[in-house]
């Protein structure tokens, strides 16, 4: 990027630019503020060149940011600070971690095929940048808007259901088995989550088929 005070050397006093004034304050080499490397050059030679626009961007690889759309439903769901996960066709097989480092305040219409939507933008911070992933990329990212979460999954045989369709298990205690209503959440592969009505220390019996109901007396043994 170019110094404010370097650009304004291209105007004349009276604010209308003339050809002689220009090249005789051109400077014999502009210096940048920061070190990087070149991405983008909006000078053309024998073109005279917007003194409000940067003549030269300059980028430093290791402090790359990701700027992605997110759209207005999903946009109060977005924190600073949230984990990313970024992937893109430019780096196929790799992933990039990251962080949400600010959510501008405006939102903007953005065109997908046919259809409009309105969208926020959001800056990510990515971390372990290597030569992998180039300035001008396009990314796609995961936000983890919600923290790891920790659930009681039991069997599906140990659930049982009455003729109002109330959920139920059974709990052992003291040689009986105690009927616990139980409410319960996620479907998983290995099992169902129970959100209410038993907790981790509770001793459950895996199959209630062959129970006779509330009360009955069950021994405990160990499989050889």
């Amino acid at each position: 990027s170019v110094p404010q005070e370097v650009m304004a050397m291209m105007t004349s006093e009276d604010g209308n630019s003339s050809g002689a004034n220009l090249t005789a304050n051109l400077p014999d080499e502009i210096v940048s503020s920061a070190q990087g490397t070149i991405t983008d050059i909006n000078l053309v030679e024998g073109v005279l060149s917007d003194y409000q626009n940067a003549v030269v961007t300059i980028s430093k690889s290791e402090d790359l940011q990701a700027k992605i759309s997110v759209n207005e439903s999903n946009i109060s769901k977005i924190k600073k600070g949230q984990k990313v996960i970024l992937t893109g066709t430019g780096f196929s097989g790799s992933e990039y971690a990251g962080t949400v480092s600010k959510i501008y305040p405006t939102a903007r219409k953005k065109q997908s095929g046919t259809t409009q939507e309105t969208v926020v933008d959001v800056l990510v911070n990515i971390k372990n940048v290597n030569e992998s992933i180039k300035s001008g990329f396009s990314v796609k990212a995961k936000i983890e808007t919600q923290g790891d979460k920790k659930v009681n999954i039991i069997p599906y045989d140990s659930v049982s259901q009455d003729e109002s369709g109330t959920e139920f298990v059974y709990v052992y205690a003291r040689g009986k088995v105690q009927k616990r209503v139980i409410k319960t959440g996620l479907e998983l592969s290995e099992g169902v989550e129970v959100t209410e009505g038993i907790t981790p220390n509770d001793l459950l019996v895996y199959s209630a088929s062959g129970l006779s109901g509330d009360d009955a007396y069950v021994h405990i043994f160990k499989k050889s």
